[in-house]
């Protein structure tokens, strides 16, 4: 119990540590790592969550990749891909580690992985050209003719797979010397994205968790009724594995910075499974009313079937 309560404590944590500032298609391609389009043979059961896919390449796209690739997922990844299908996969082979105080790359224990960021959690998507384009350019192209670079981005949020139109928001909001050329016009098919039925868990994250400035452009009214709705009927039990902590995370954020929040919204969350959410709702209450909000505290703690992680939180705001 206690090595899962740790472990939800770092991936939560990791969901908000995140980079924010830095857009997939140049976070994806570091020195270490290989982004290329291959081809899916075969899918096979490893060991409990562990299961293999199998690439042979087709081309490269950043740095030179083995011809024939096996990368380690869960299972539910795995299920959810298509053999002899073509994938624009970025991958890592080695993880940066620090040896008396040098920077050292060590080889993965379990092989290749898929590499993970905000836009690309995990970096596997069905082959799309405008995404391959997009992972092939540089600073230097959104310098020189921004109002281009900003249409491709926008148009690509447009594309029918929502993994690629959760790439193309991230891109966009991240690239934040793109902002200041942002239009009127711009903004409209922003907004058409983010009420969207497809858009994803990360893509609303993505435009709740922005800067204040872009929210203000975008329109914080424009944004309000679909994160109040999210609140008000997201399942409390989060997945800690995927992007559902920071999409609530940043709802909540969102509603507490525009001062749109009640007592009704934020005690909901007083019962979610991630610590960090629990403790955001707890913070909010406090500020409605204090004394009410440890009343609240006391009850919650009597639940026989309240979760530990939970439980811990609450005992550390609680007041006798």
């Amino acid at each position: 119990m206690h090595k899962l309560l740790l472990l939800l404590l770092i991936l939560t944590n990791l969901v908000f540590a995140k980079d924010y500032i830095t857009p997939p298609s140049i976070g994806l391609r570091t020195e270490v790592s290989y982004v290329s389009q291959m081809t899916l043979n075969s899918i096979k059961h490893i060991e409990a969550d562990k299961w293999h896919l199998s690439f042979s390449l087709i081309s490269n796209i950043h740095n030179e990749s083995a011809q024939e690739v096996t990368i380690l997922v869960s299972r539910k990844l795995a299920q959810s891909l298509e053999l002899k299908v073509d994938y624009v996969v970025a991958y890592l082979t080695h993880y940066k580690t620090k040896i008396m105080g040098q920077k050292k790359y060590l080889p993965n224990t379990n092989g290749a992985v898929l590499m993970e960021t905000y836009g690309a959690n995990p970096a596997i998507f069905r082959f799309n050209k405008k995404l391959v384009s997009q992972l092939q350019t540089y600073p230097k192209h959104a310098k020189a003719n921004p109002q281009k670079f900003i249409d491709t981005i926008i148009n690509g949020m447009f594309e029918k797979d929502p993994k690629i139109q959760e790439f193309f928001v991230r891109e966009l909001l991240n690239w934040i010397d793109l902002h200041q050329h942002l239009s009127k016009e711009h903004y409209v098919r922003l907004l058409k994205i983010y009420n969207s039925n497809t858009a994803t868990d990360d893509t609303i994250a993505a435009f709740l968790g922005s800067s204040n400035s872009f929210q203000r452009s975008v329109g914080v009214k424009s944004l309000k009724n679909k994160a109040i709705n999210i609140l008000n009927n997201f399942p409390l039990d989060l997945n800690p594995f995927n992007n559902q902590p920071s999409m609530i995370y940043n709802a909540l954020l969102f509603i507490e910075t525009n001062e749109l929040g009640n007592w009704e919204l934020y005690s909901r969350w007083m019962h979610c499974n991630i610590p960090s959410i629990t403790e955001k709702a707890i913070l909010n209450l406090k500020k409605i009313d204090a004394d009410k909000t440890n009343e609240l505290i006391k009850t919650r703690l009597q639940d026989t079937l309240l979760k530990d992680t939970s439980r811990r939180v609450l005992k550390r705001f609680y007041v006798q």
